[in-house]
């Protein structure tokens, strides 16, 4: 009896390692679900006819109080864990905050992109390795739903529910942090608690990451200037969940289908804000 429960412990031991050995070779959990966190390159982003700088949003609250991220002005939430070479998560931007280079009224007011509170669904990334910690290439598609502002980021909105749908393909990513990236552990950093094994950093030398528009480009590094690293030690801190994040609170997804977006920026609505604007402050 003692010798058939010592055989049966070692096949199951046998049987666990291999199991164990397999998800390794596999890949498995090769990323894990997080966030990107990319700021604008001065000036050399355009769409719809302007150059757009970023407006650092200071801080963030990814889910556990609000925490520095710097320089930071646009970031995209991973929502799966990405398991097999080749397959996908969806993304869902959760912040966008850009200023238009030129002035567009006499004032010298410029104009300012944030986020939509809903966003469109549709938005993905496909991402290849070689082998577990040899990451390869990846391609996504974003669709950006934001509302424009003249004058500030607080103003009445002018315009809202534009559509910025961009992607890029076959870039290169990497399992290790570019520059001087903010990392937060639990949102872009150590997501599997460990090591950065699960971690994904896009982009290629720099950290520079071009996603192409129908009329422009939005230019991203994924590094923020003056984002320290976080005190993962900090008591006060407590990671988010990263496997199969749901989208945060304020931010709804509508299906891409259920909701017709108006051209960016189109020429007519900021002639006719500045026109309003006019005669708002004209004297009787």
């Amino acid at each position: 009896m003692r010798w058939r429960l010592s055989l049966a412990s070692s096949a199951l031991g046998l049987a666990s390692l291999f199991v164990i050995s397999f998800a390794a070779l596999s890949g498995r959990a090769a990323i894990d679900a997080g966030w990107s966190l990319l700021t604008t390159a001065d000036t050399s982003s355009t769409f719809d006819g302007y150059n757009w700088t970023g407006v650092p949003l200071g801080t963030f609250d990814f889910g556990h109080g609000a925490v520095s991220v710097g320089a930071v002005d646009t970031i995209i939430l991973r929502e799966n864990t990405i398991t097999v070479s080749g397959g996908s998560s969806a993304l869902l931007p959760v912040a966008l905050q850009l200023e238009s280079v030129q002035t567009v009224d006499p004032a010298g007011d410029h104009l300012f992109a944030t986020l939509h509170s809903s966003q469109l669904s549709g938005s993905s990334m496909t991402a290849n390795w070689n082998a577990p910690n040899t990451p390869t290439t990846f391609s996504d598609h974003l669709l950006v739903s934001f509302d424009v502002r003249l004058g500030s980021l607080t103003v009445p909105i002018i315009m809202p529910h534009q559509l910025l749908d961009m992607s890029v393909t076959s870039q290169p990513w990497s399992h290790v942090p570019t520059g001087n990236a903010p990392l937060i552990n639990g949102v872009d950093y150590l997501l599997n608690g460990v090591d950065t094994s699960a971690d994904f950093w896009p982009g290629g030398p720099g950290g520079q990451l071009v996603h192409n528009t129908g009329n422009g480009h939005h230019v991203v590094y994924v590094f923020g200037d003056n984002a320290p690293d976080y005190d993962v030690n900090d008591p006060d801190y407590t990671a988010p969940p990263v496997d199969n994040i749901p989208p945060p609170d304020g931010i709804d997804v509508v299906p891409e289908a259920a909701t017709a977006v108006p051209a960016l920026l189109a020429t007519v609505g900021v002639l006719g804000a500045t026109l309003c604007r006019g005669l708002r402050h004209r004297k009787p």
